[in-house]
């Protein structure tokens, strides 16, 4: 079988013709837009429909899908710019947009393998679970947009979990030493009980930190790449940002400390330790340093290295600018229980976008 195409599993019939909603954020990117939505016509489960956030040029956006032709792609124009957190926060709506039973987000610049749907209803239905996070090929970035399929090497965006269900508490443990969650490999349920929406959060990449920490029921974890994320934005700057590095590694030591908290309170320290992750014990050993917090194993690194880890640490903690106080709070936002999963979920009707489209788009959520 190719790599990065997961193995087929068996899948009920109820599953296999339930609709899967795809949410795709964008912001003025055509020809990456293009791409990802060839990604879904290219899937073996053809019962889906997408709808496209849009920040951008609503008439640029509007032209490209009615070229594509496709009634399963419905534009959904923001009435004003929203921004890239908020946006991507819209696309986490709990609420189907588009009479979904499943959800996912797609966004502009990443890519779905053809089984991706196939095999997370499969997932969900062999394991008894409401989220599945799927791991995902890293493109290898070309200017030619055109090439299909993309070219990915052998790195994959969350390289530390072993397959199987994990605890939302297991799970984060990972944030001890990096973000072990990435948007586009969400898959959820209508009805699971986590809050994913993180709109009480503007900055897209501190979403990313708080929706891991938010998770709060069991979540199956699918090693097997099956999609495609472009480490590439052309949206954000690498100009280097010194305020707001010391700031980001203060949000990540809040809530690497508050991880840590809680495996102490459940006498689950040594889970630090644990072979179901992948991620090698230096590199993890190195996460818990810089929260700062003590290793509960051998250490395998020189004292000169844990010393000066440990000095930063306190450094960020003591003289860095605080944490933004919107994310701070965030933290404390108790998980959204969400009403129990119904047996069946009739398509929302869908309505115009404005007096000027005819092409629907599904009803807003509150």
């Amino acid at each position: 079988m190719p790599r990065g195409h997961s193995i087929p599993r068996p899948i009920d019939a109820e599953l296999s013709s339930s609709l899967v909603e795809t949410r795709i954020p964008t912001y003025n990117r055509p020809a990456l837009l293009r791409r990802a939505l060839r990604s879904l016509q290219e899937q073996t489960h053809r019962n889906w429909r997408a709808v496209v956030l849009d920040d951008g040029d609503a008439g640029r956006t509007r032209g490209l899908i009615d070229e594509i032709g496709d009634p399963r792609i419905l534009h959904r124009p923001n009435p004003r710019r929203l921004g890239a957190g908020p946006n991507i926060a819209q696309a986490f709506s709990m609420t189907p947009l588009a009479g979904g039973m499943f959800f996912h987000v797609l966004e502009d610049d990443n890519l779905v393998l053809p089984r991706f749907m196939a095999d997370n209803l499969a997932l969900l239905a062999t394991h008894g679970v409401d989220i599945v996070l799927n791991n995902q090929w890293i493109e290898r970035v070309s200017e030619d947009l055109d090439l299909w399929p993309p070219e990915h090497d052998d790195d994959t965006t969350l390289d530390c979990f072993s397959e199987g269900i994990w605890t939302a508490d297991d799970l984060r443990v990972a944030m001890m030493w990096r973000l072990p969650l990435s948007n586009g490999g969400l898959f959820w349920r209508l009805g699971c009980r986590s809050d994913l929406t993180v709109d009480d959060v503007e900055d897209a990449g501190q979403q990313e930190w708080v929706r891991c920490f938010r998770l709060a029921e069991d979540v199956y974890f699918n090693a097997t790449p099956n999609a495609i994320w472009r480490p590439i934005s052309e949206l954000y700057s690498t100009e280097f940002n010194f305020s707001m590095f010391l700031k980001e590694h203060r949000l990540q030591q809040t809530m690497r400390r508050r991880v840590l908290a809680a495996m102490n309170a459940r006498g689950a320290r040594n889970m630090l330790l644990s072979d179901r992750f992948t991620t090698p014990l230096p590199l993890r050993e190195i996460g818990v340093l810089r929260t700062p917090g003590r290793w509960p194993g051998t250490s395998g690194l020189g004292w000169r290295r844990r010393l000066a880890l440990v000095a930063k640490a306190l450094a960020i903690r003591l003289f860095a600018p605080p944490a933004p106080r919107q994310a701070i709070r965030a933290l404390g936002r108790r998980p959204v229980h969400a009403p129990s999963r119904p047996s069946a979920m009739p398509a929302a009707p869908l309505g115009p976008i404005d007096p000027d489209s005819t092409r629907p788009s599904g009803p807003r959520s509150a």
